[in-house]
């Protein structure tokens, strides 16, 4: 009887538990499946979303490093590689080790003139296949082959920059280096930013400068608790963060673009309100300062006012595809090109106190596609423009070289 009732009790208890430390690599196993499946997942959204619109590259090398008075600078010795929508082929543009565009085609130890260039990304290059095709060194070819000048021609344009970096530039370079011409081929960027941010801080430093750069120094400053760049690293280890951020950015920006601007904190910060015709006299007082900085290091001044797709008369329909690629309206585009012609029509009208070139309609009535987007030129309008350019300070070219 006894035997009966333990076999009994055997058959009517429970089965063995999952001992405790196999349930935990169980679910140690599950949430690793689960990280990994995410990240897969955000990867491929990632992917193959990037390049339409809103997403950009992950957070890695530094390619644009902050300069205290220069704002965002090209890195030394770096190759970018930049795409545009609607383009097949892509660009590729390198820097040598002070960050400026390279011209490659010609390098002379003892060079009978030396010409620098200043301006913002058209001039740097963005547009162009390669370091070979730009403004910039198509000039130099020019005045090598044309003229039989050995001339060296710097690069010293920077991407976004504006007349007050372009001073700046300019400044620096002749402070350690002679030149003989120096050449700001510019308006473009300045006429932009006087419509974007009318304001008298705007014509100097951009306000994502001072957005990211100086607020950063001035929390500091204040002995304020700071965590730099924890969400950046977030954002290089973990796919399924990096996305999650990106969203979280693109609904912040949609909704600080429908409320209403915050009044102006008026602290160290120049936030009063500008007209069309005062950013035009402050880009010229930058170009005369220009002007008095290049005379004092002996070198000729000359200011070459650009053109851009906004006055070209007739757009082919590859150029308007572009434009539409970026997603803007008609009327944001008009609204563009009439703050434009305002500008440069206010610019034109000053008194200026250096010499002026006024290049900006050579491209008025050409039906050839010239552009990549609103102001950035193809291979074929580089070297246009390029032969505009010559032409214009061959006068110049032939003084410097008989002295």
């Amino acid at each position: 009887m006894k035997n009966d009732r333990g076999k009994s009790a055997e058959s009517t208890s429970s089965p063995p538990r999952i001992g405790k430390r196999k349930l935990f690599f169980f679910w140690c196993l599950l949430v690793i499946l689960s990280l990994v499946a995410m990240e897969l997942v955000s990867f491929t959204v990632i992917k193959f979303t990037r390049r339409k619109g809103f997403y950009r590259d992950r957070v890695g090398q530094v390619r644009n490093p902050y300069h205290p008075y220069l704002g965002y600078v090209q890195a030394p010795n770096m190759t970018y590689s930049i795409t545009k929508k609607g383009l097949a082929k892509e660009m590729s543009l390198t820097t040598d080790e002070n960050g400026y565009s390279i011209t490659p085609l010609f390098s002379h130890a003892d060079p009978e003139i030396t010409v620098i260039v200043t301006g913002g990304s058209t001039i740097f290059g963005v547009g162009s296949f390669d370091n070979r095709t730009t403004v910039p060194s198509i000039l130099e070819r020019l005045i090598n082959e044309s003229l039989n000048i050995r001339a060296e021609v710097v690069n010293l344009a920077l991407r976004g920059g504006q007349s007050f970096q372009e001073m700046l530039l300019v400044d620096r370079f002749l402070a350690e280096n002679q030149a003989d011409l120096v050449l700001a081929v510019s308006g473009r960027n300045d006429a932009a930013h006087a419509s974007v941010e009318p304001t008298v801080e705007g014509a100097f430093v951009k306000r994502h400068v001072w957005d990211n750069a100086v607020f950063l120094v001035h929390r500091a400053e204040r002995g304020e608790f700071m965590l730099i760049n924890f969400e950046s690293k977030l954002r290089t280890y973990s796919y399924t963060y990096d996305l999650l951020h990106r969203q979280i950015e693109k609904l912040r920006k949609k909704r600080k673009s429908r409320s209403p601007a915050a009044p102006p904190i008026l602290n160290i910060r120049r936030e009063a309100p500008t007209t069309i015709e005062q950013r035009a006299r402050i880009t010229a007082t930058h170009f005369a300062a220009a002007d008095q900085i290049s005379k004092m290091n002996g070198a000729t001044f000359v200011m070459i006012l650009q053109p851009t797709l906004y006055n070209k008369n007739t757009w082919t329909e590859e150029e308007i595809g572009r434009l539409k690629r970026k997603e803007w309206s008609d009327e944001f585009i008009a609204e563009r090109q009439q703050n434009e012609h305002k500008f440069y029509a206010a610019y034109r009208k000053i008194e200026k106190y250096f010499q002026f070139v006024d290049l900006s309609h050579i491209f008025s009535e050409s039906n050839e596609t010239l552009y990549i987007d609103q102001c950035h030129y193809n291979d074929l309008a580089a070297e246009k423009f390029a032969e505009k350019i010559f032409e214009s300070i061959q006068p110049i070219l032939q003084d410097l070289r008989g002295r």
